[in-house]
């Protein structure tokens, strides 16, 4: 008895169209008093004049909780709060019965708006609270990219402050180490000075003993000047530039220590010696100074490379994390905007489907009834004026229906058409925002624009 409750009963009629037995004949008298002997129109009457939308209690309190916030453990108060927030008349369009809810046509679909307005609303309510969260979310992710760049800056000027600070020590360094090299270059000139002052005495001296000698001794003279003279050129070059100053050094150190150990190899022996050593000294230092000052630009070179290296690896993240935030958002909007069209394009075929087959359904009754008209016999017996009161009021009743539902879902198309362009115009307002600077679409569902699968 529980599964037969639980079904929905269905008879069947099986009507005789005309006795002849022929293809496209059909008797309207004959077919109505079939109808008449068979009970369908009492049945069909019954059905109108009583409630055939029976609603269980608890099904009706679990289907209408959300149409009310009054808490009752009473049910026949709940759902008498329901029917007047409905505007549903109790005693011509419903009644309350021990364990059913008994509801006219009428009533039901009353009802059954009354459910659909606050399933929008809710439906709204929802939209708009995920709408404010990705909305939320999304400035909070361009926040925290714009805090990450700002410590990234941060660390730059640093670094930057950093190198200036290096370069300044470095600085200071040379000018020490430049001091230091005038003040070799002034001790050069003194001891080149005194050698000077030796080697014109041993000209003098060597001018008394023969012509010869003093005609060297001139040649010898001339030459050292010349050597002077390009010691000089030597050390203004070494000024002006560092590592031009320190090849020019070098140069002049030899070209130097050749003319000491020349001329100390001509004044004696202890002196050539002397000049060697100074020379081997000379020589150690200038290696010295030379793979300290390759040691130093290396490690800076090293350092730049390093700084440049871990630099490059900061931007290559933060690009990359630009680059999957854009490819997140845009296949987040693709995806919206293929639902949203998806479901566009399903109610708008689903129209399309309701208004050519209530269309095909009145062209065919249309039809029906002109063939009836035609084919019908003449008889000579009075026809009964009940029967066709009755035809007229079922094929008004027919039409009106047809009117009433092609309005419903034109004013269901009217109204998706209204919500679309408030959204559009919503969507247009939140790109502008300077915050925004891509689209940010929203689902727009068979709920939300108000179509339900039970009424089409």
């Amino acid at each position: 008895m529980d599964l037969i409750g639980e079904t929905n009963p269905h008879w069947i009629r099986c009507i005789k169209p005309h006795p002849d037995k022929k293809p496209r004949m059909f008797y309207g008298r004959e077919v109505m008093g079939q109808l008449e002997s068979s009970g369908v129109l009492a049945t069909v009457k019954l059905r109108k004049a009583g409630y055939p939308v029976r609603i269980p209690r608890a099904l009706f309190c679990r289907n209408y909780r959300m149409c009310t916030s009054v808490v009752t453990k009473d049910e026949k108060e709940f759902i008498q709060h329901v029917l007047q927030m409905a505007q549903i008349r109790m005693p011509s369009l419903a009644q309350i019965g021990k364990t059913k809810v008994f509801l006219k046509a009428e009533g039901f679909k009353l009802l059954e708006r009354l459910r659909d307005r606050h399933l929008l609303c809710t439906s709204l309510i929802i939209q708009r609270i995920a709408r404010g969260y990705l909305t939320r979310r999304g400035v909070y992710d361009i926040f925290l990219l714009f805090h990450k760049v700002e410590i990234a800056r941060k660390n730059l000027d640093k670094a930057s402050k950093d190198m200036h600070l290096q370069e300044a020590d470095l600085r200071h360094s040379y000018e020490l180490e430049e001091d230091t090299s005038w003040k070799l270059i002034k001790e050069l000139e003194a001891e080149s000075r005194v050698y000077q002052e030796t080697i014109e005495t041993a000209e003098r001296e060597r001018r008394r003993k023969a012509i010869e000698d003093e005609r060297r001794r001139v040649e010898e003279a001339r030459r050292i000047e010349e050597l002077r003279r390009r010691a000089a050129i030597c050390i203004q070059r070494h000024v002006r530039g560092e590592l031009v100053r320190i090849r020019l050094y070098r140069q002049l150190l030899e070209e130097r220590r050749a003319s000491l150990e020349y001329e100390r190899e001509l004044a004696c022996g202890a002196e050539r010696r002397e000049a060697r050593a100074l020379d081997a000294q000379r020589i150690t230092d200038e290696k010295s100074w030379t793979q300290w000052l390759s040691s130093m630009d290396y490690l800076r070179g090293k350092k730049r490379q390093e700084e440049q290296r871990l630099l490059e690896k900061k931007l290559q993240k933060t690009r990359i994390q630009i680059r999957e935030l854009v490819r997140k958002e845009d296949r987040m909007r693709l995806n919206i905007e293929v639902e949203q069209t998806d479901a566009f394009f399903e109610l708008f075929s689903q129209h399309q489907y309701i208004s050519s087959h209530y269309m095909k359904v009145a062209a065919e009754r249309r039809r029906r009834m002109e063939k009836l008209q035609l084919k019908t016999p003449v008889v000579l017996r009075p026809q009964s004026a009940g029967m066709k009161a009755r035809a007229n009021r079922s094929a008004a009743a027919d039409a009106r229906i047809n009117r009433a539902i092609t309005d419903f879902a034109l004013s269901r198309a009217r109204s998706y058409e209204e919500k679309r362009e408030s959204q559009s115009l919503v969507s247009h307002q939140i790109v502008s925002h300077p915050t925004h600077r891509r689209k940010v679409p929203f689902l727009v569902t068979c709920k939300e624009i108000g179509f339900d699968s039970r009424n089409g």
